[in-house]
């Protein structure tokens, strides 16, 4: 087991359309799947990784590879949808108030508090993303699944709905400001940014990262889909005055882990 942790469990804080499908596979390969827990928004419960249904991870940990760009990389976000239907009486579903004895790290889209007075001195990591992208890779997210899917809010689909609608919906302003809760930046032991996610997860391995290797640019959006979004300088602007808390938050992030420019 990683020593970066020193024995704590760790907790990831998954804020929708950053990164999480990656760390989720790191935390399978460094702590082995049986021991990390994966949270259920809809069922406000906890599985186990390695019991998730006809999961695929086990060949991908074992060979080393990430989850982005293959065919599984919505497993999670389709969690409580079909898959799980069918399997709806053979998933061994955990509790948030009883944690088992034998958990490394828990996974997915909550708030750190969630296990306040039933876990003490976690390792608390999470990862942001720039804002306008972020939302933007949410935005096109929530259409391909026809919104189907697994977020801390619920946005009932709609499919003439334009970017600029559903970007400011009250419920998704400073969403990932939001998504802390009343954990400040200074709470967190690792904090990444998906531009420089190989940096983050070097670190989660244990390992020194440097500015000519985590510069990666993960993630980028072209900006030819801003433009068939119909995202100008305007809509920029007005975007960024409406989520002031999450460019803060952002600007903030990227000062603390020193090695992202």
């Amino acid at each position: 087991m990683n020593s970066i942790n020193n024995g704590r469990i760790h907790l990831h804080i998954d804020i929708e359309s950053t990164a999480g499908d990656e760390i989720l596979a790191e935390l399978g390969k460094i702590y082995e799947q049986e021991h990390v827990l994966v949270y259920d928004t809809h069922k406000q419960k906890l599985i186990r990784l390695s019991e998730l249904p006809s999961s695929p991870l086990p060949n991908l940990f074992t060979k080393g590879k990430k989850l982005k760009g293959s065919p599984f990389q919505n497993l999670l976000k389709n969690l409580s949808s079909s898959v799980l239907k069918k399997h709806k009486g053979h998933l061994n579903w955990i509790d948030t108030q009883k944690i088992p004895s034998d958990t490394a790290a828990i996974h997915g889209h909550f708030q750190p508090d969630l296990f306040k007075g039933v876990l003490e001195n976690c390792f608390l990591s999470v990862i942001f993303r720039e804002p306008l992208e972020r939302a933007v890779a949410q935005f096109m997210e929530w259409k391909h699944a026809k919104g189907n899917v697994h977020w801390r809010v619920d946005i009932p689909f709609q499919s003439n709905m334009t970017f600029k609608e559903f970007s400011f919906l009250p419920e998704l302003k400073n969403f990932q400001f939001n998504s802390l809760g009343d954990t400040r930046l200074g709470d967190f032991d690792l904090i990444g940014v998906t531009e420089c996610l190989e940096g983050f997860l070097m670190q989660l391995h244990g390992e020194e990262p440097n500015r000519t290797t985590t510069h990666s640019n993960q993630g980028r959006i072209p900006e030819s889909k801003y433009k068939k979004l119909g995202i100008t300088d305007d809509f920029k602007k007005e975007f960024k005055e409406f989520n002031l808390k999450d460019y803060d938050l952002y600007s903030l992030s990227k000062e603390f882990i020193g090695f992202c420019g």
